[in-house]
């Protein structure tokens, strides 16, 4: 997924249940960033498996403080639209 800085990373998978969206950035320095994601809430865990929050993405993204280590965003897919979007 495209970043607005070069040091940002955005990796995607997307499954039939669930969308897990891995951010992290390699600059020296802490920063908020926008993280584009379909509307929806998500689960951050971070780069230890601790379950910090729920977040909403609203109007298609998130804010965060991205630093080296890689925080987890997992939504649940709703198994209706699920279905529609795969036919």
């Amino acid at each position: 997924m495209k970043t607005d800085l070069p040091d940002d990373y955005i990796l995607r998978f997307t499954g039939p249940a669930e969308t897990c969206v891995v951010v992290w950035t390699a600059a020296k320095n802490p920063h908020k960033a926008q993280i584009p994601l379909e509307d929806g809430l998500y689960t951050v865990t971070s780069f230890d498996g601790k379950k910090q929050s729920q977040l909403p993405a609203l109007g298609g993204s998130i804010s965060l403080t991205l630093d080296g280590g890689p925080v987890y965003l997992k939504r649940r897919i709703n198994a209706s639209s699920a279905t529609r979007s795969s036919q």
